[in-house]
């Protein structure tokens, strides 16, 4: 495995891939970046089990590899390098060892398998549509901000599912007393999502909110697959797929004068939240 990439190139696409890396997981692979590159392309990925972001872009590959390295220590190393230097990579297979050259720099990184790195499959299968970027962060801007605390509760996420006959595509955070809502025009397709208590929709974590916030809130236009088990969003440079909150998302609505949220006490006592009386 050998290449060369220019060090804000690379830089972009590390800020990316790296975005989804856990902070000391037990699992010591699962702390590290893959980096594949193959064909004039690198891609650098990482997961917490729960989701999983794939950055790519151009380098000039001498020989094609994968393998992984620690993703804190590569942020920080390519951070450090100077702007517009161009940086060779190569693996020495010999003490398995990934080498960082650029300039007078040297850096060398600890490597474990890349077929060992705990890859998710993404969802290829399900409801498809596409967003722009403007529109995710309407949707999204506000609405993880009002989440319920109560573990294991469907309202610690926000439910993105289709509103008002199917004409608009709605996100809701809610901590069963203050509601958060934005809505945009349901694209072609995204009625097809799986079914939450009949309504076309899905719940997503704030952490999954967060992270399509900061990966798309430039993209020009963002697919989208979902199924009941996970969501998928990609672009030509940059792939997140999560795991979806598991349960039925309480019917809410906003009042006549407070704009708080309407439900009823039965269906919110069984996941411990109990509304204030309207």
């Amino acid at each position: 495995m050998k290449f060369k990439i220019n060090r804000d190139t690379l830089a972009d696409i590390v800020t990316r891939g790296v975005s989804s890396a856990p902070k000391n997981s037990p699992a010591v692979i699962a702390n590290n970046a893959r980096i594949i590159v193959q064909d004039g392309t690198i891609s650098i990925a990482t997961t917490d089990f729960e989701m999983m972001v794939e950055a790519t872009g151009a380098c000039e590959v001498e020989a094609n590899g994968a393998t992984t390295v620690d993703a804190t220590k590569l942020k920080a190393v390519v951070d450090r390098l100077p702007k517009g230097v161009d940086v060779t990579f190569t693996m020495d297979t010999a003490k398995y060892e990934l080498i960082a050259k650029a300039g007078r720099s040297r850096t060398t990184f600890p490597t474990l398998a890349a077929e060992d790195w705990p890859a998710r499959d993404y969802a290829m299968d399900g409801a498809q549509f596409a967003l722009e970027g403007s529109d995710l962060v309407r949707l999204f801007g506000h609405t993880a901000q009002a989440l319920s605390t109560v573990l294991n509760s469907p309202m610690q996420g926000v439910f993105l599912h289709v509103a008002d006959d199917g004409k608009r595509l709605a996100a809701v955070g809610t901590t069963g007393t203050i509601l958060f809502k934005a809505t945009v025009p349901a694209p072609d397709g995204a009625d097809d999502m799986p079914m939450n208590d009949n309504r076309p929709g899905v719940i997503l974590s704030a952490e999954t909110v967060n992270a399509v916030l900061r990966l798309y809130r430039s993209a020009d236009v963002v697919n989208v697959i979902v199924n009941a088990n996970s969501i998928f969003f990609y672009t030509d440079t940059t792939r997140f797929c999560s795991s979806l909150l598991v349960g039925t998302y309480p019917r809410v609505s906003f009042g006549d004068r407070d704009h708080s949220p309407r439900s009823s006490r039965q269906d919110q006592a069984h996941r411990g939240v109990v509304p204030s009386p309207p």
